[in-house]
């Protein structure tokens, strides 16, 4: 297990977003960016981004995301509830906060509609479906525009065939998913695309956040680690001293996170996020 945290100051202050352009009228279809040899990978990952803009899915309906207490009713519009731009970690009852969407809107699609729209964005190189988690947008973090996005293609790993094992053991097929194969060779990464995108989201929009902390042994400082470096957003991890490998503390130190080695548990690191 391991948790994130948000680091505020209400000094804090950024140029604010430009505001979230509205969908697009016409169905999504990805295209093919190639860039030449000469081409540098910032124009590159420009022409992407741009190409995005213009292949854009249309929806009639507004999708929606927020926190309610965990375990709320699906769709109980008189409980608590926040926006997932607000900086906020407790309900009221001091208890967890979980992410409810709206599915009333979701519904309004069918599930050919769904199967289609997703297996036409797998496999493409358009912004942002190539990752596994954002070729499904609208059913994870549906309102954040696709500029805000911070991604590296995660998702996506590949199935590995146990021939032997499930023949001589189970006596039928098994097919093995690899996620040590992602960016930090952690699944924790399909997680850490949503928090950092989102972060990067309040950022722009001059919330008073300056960076984002968690407590780990290992995986998590990873892909946070990983995730803030490529949105220039400072990382915090605070580490149990004495209880992970070096090849763990390599990644969040590689990655220029600010790395604290406490003399506690991983508990104790929990308590100071």
């Amino acid at each position: 297990m391991a948790s994130s945290s948000l680091f505020q100051s209400p000094s804090f202050s950024l140029k604010p977003q430009k505001p979230i352009s509205p969908p697009s009228t016409k169905p999504h279809f990805t295209t093919t960016i190639k860039c030449s040899s000469s081409s540098s990978a910032a124009k590159c990952r420009d022409n992407i981004r741009d190409d995005a803009h213009s292949h854009n899915t249309t929806h009639t309906h507004h999708f929606s995301a927020n926190y309610v207490p965990f375990n709320s009713p699906a769709d109980d519009t008189s409980s608590e509830s926040y926006s997932l731009d607000e900086v906020v970690y407790r309900s009221q009852s001091g208890g967890l906060l979980d992410v409810q969407h709206g599915m009333a809107a979701l519904k309004n699609y069918d599930g050919k509609y769904w199967r289609d729209l997703f297996d036409s964005r797998v496999g493409k190189p358009t912004w942002p479906y190539s990752s596994r988690v954002w070729s499904k947008k609208e059913w994870v973090l549906p309102e954040i525009d696709s500029d805000d996005i911070v991604s590296a293609f995660e998702g996506n790993s590949n199935l590995f065939w146990a021939k032997r094992y499930g023949k001589t053991v189970l006596g039928n097929e098994l097919w093995v998913k690899h996620c040590g194969i992602s960016h930090t060779g952690s699944f924790k990464d399909l997680g850490m695309t949503v928090l950092v995108s989102q972060v990067n989201r309040l950022l722009k929009m001059n919330r008073p956040v300056v960076g984002v902390g968690c407590a780990s042994t290992g995986d998590t400082s990873a892909a946070l680690s990983a995730y803030c470096a490529s949105a220039e957003i400072p990382s915090i991890v605070f580490l149990p001293a004495n209880k992970i490998s070096m090849a763990q503390l390599v990644q969040p130190i590689a990655n220029g996170a600010f790395v604290l080695s406490i003399d506690t548990d991983f508990d104790g690191c929990m308590n100071l996020i």
